[in-house]
């Protein structure tokens, strides 16, 4: 049963329709100050596309209801008890919005690649600014300023850069580490599965991946870290699962590396330095408190989208997507989140499990993109920063695209 709201399932326009999502996460990443512009444009065009392409493919499968019962949800509950962050609320509102509406747009063949390689070309850019910021640093001093804007450059110059963490052309190395590791995931997803690719550029996959993962280290993202080293491990694992041998040896380089560099450098020496501390969470065990506490007081329906940010003073999130649903969102909301995630997990897997040569590194990818997102929101923010939800909804989006053409041949 599909609902088809009066489109017909036609193909997008893969130029334009992938560079305007090029676009839009670079925008957000670059220009941040112009976040709601770039949202406003990006709607425009996805629902423009729609209308004119008929390439928006609303199917009614579970998730899609309850994307928009966790909308519906969250947005009369905030009304009920107040917005307290007008500015915040609307940013977040608005992001799952954009969700929603780019996990339901039609993919292409062709469109699926490209719209995964917009979210590794804006991956490339964070790596390009990281290279400038320790070759050329004056540069991006220069730069930023302009791109920031006075009070993010200032966060920026006087949280991370002055103390020498690699932040890019960004304002945090949170978003920066984010993107890395997009960046190191996707050369490995082409490294380790993509049979076209010649031994040498394979060989140029695993340094740029190497690369990106030391980014990280100097970012100090310990927790991207330990992402990207274990979703490292499993793919390795789905690589050679009949080659025991291979694992176990891959394996010990991988875990000696990383070793080397925590022991062996200065960053590495400060991370685990801040990880075995009286508070190794760096704060994070009293902002879990604070959402308990806050849960406790409307533990079903919750105290409404981004009040968190007035429950955790002193803190700009969360830290950790689940707690902060439940404090938002309550038992309920949580629920449906933790249901979504698990179907589209579930969906992915049976992708990957039909694949064949042509649409196996697009889902390996997805898989990589979903699995980042869901064990970053233990300690991370995804779900409330745009651009890793857009990210996540797109590899969505790009699962259930290959799951309806499949379904066409499977008919014919």
């Amino acid at each position: 049963m599909k609902i088809n709201f009066g489109f017909t399932k036609q193909s997008v326009n893969l130029n334009i329709y992938a560079f305007c999502t090029f676009i839009y996460l670079a925008g957000i990443y670059l220009v941040p100050e112009y976040i709601k512009y770039f949202s406003l444009f990006y709607i425009g065009i996805v629902v423009t596309s729609a209308i004119l392409k008929g390439n928006t493919n609303i199917t009614s499968t579970p998730t899609v209801y309850l994307w928009i019962l966790y909308i519906a949800l969250g947005l009369i509950f905030s009304l009920v008890y107040g917005i307290a962050n007008m500015d915040d609320s609307f940013e977040h509102i608005v992001a799952l919005a954009i969700g929603f509406i780019v996990q339901n747009v039609y993919y292409n063949k062709e469109t699926q690649k490209k719209i995964l390689n917009a979210i590794f070309y804006v991956s490339v850019i964070a790596f390009i600014g990281c290279v400038i910021q320790l070759v050329i640093p004056g540069l991006l001093i220069k730069i930023l300023p302009y791109t920031l804007g006075p009070t993010k450059f200032s966060y920026f110059y006087n949280n991370f850069f002055q103390y020498g963490f690699l932040v890019g052309f960004s304002y945090q190395t949170g978003v920066t580490g984010y993107y890395l590791g997009i960046f190191s995931g996707y050369l490995l997803c082409n490294g380790l599965f993509n049979k076209r690719l010649s031994t040498f550029k394979k060989l140029l996959c695993y340094l740029f991946f190497a690369m990106g993962y030391v980014f990280i280290l100097l970012a100090g993202k310990r927790g991207e870290m330990l992402v990207v080293l274990m979703l490292t491990l499993i793919l390795v694992f789905m690589k050679y699962r009949h080659k025991i041998a291979n694992i176990v040896l891959i394996t010990l380089v991988l875990l000696v590396g990383v070793f080397i560099l925590l022991n062996f450098t200065e960053m590495g020496q400060d991370l685990l330095e801040r990880t075995f501390t009286s508070d190794p969470t760096t704060g994070r065990s009293r902002i879990y408190k604070m959402l308990m506490e806050a849960f406790s007081e409307r533990p079903i329906f919750g105290n409404g989208f981004t009040s968190t940010l007035s429950i955790v003073v002193g803190f700009t999130n969360g830290h950790n997507i689940y707690l902060q649903v439940l404090t938002e969102n309550g038992i309920v909301g949580l629920t449906i989140l933790l249901i979504i995630f698990i179907c589209n997990l579930v969906e992915v897997i049976k992708a990957l499990k039909k694949s064949n040569d042509t649409n196996f590194i697009p889902i390996i990818f997805c898989l990589y993109l979903q699995i980042h997102f869901l064990i970053l929101g233990m300690f991370g923010n995804p779900l409330y920063d745009v651009y890793p939800l857009i990210a996540y909804m797109i590899s969505v989006g790009v699962i259930q695209s290959i799951k309806t053409i499949r379904s066409r041949y499977e008919v014919c």
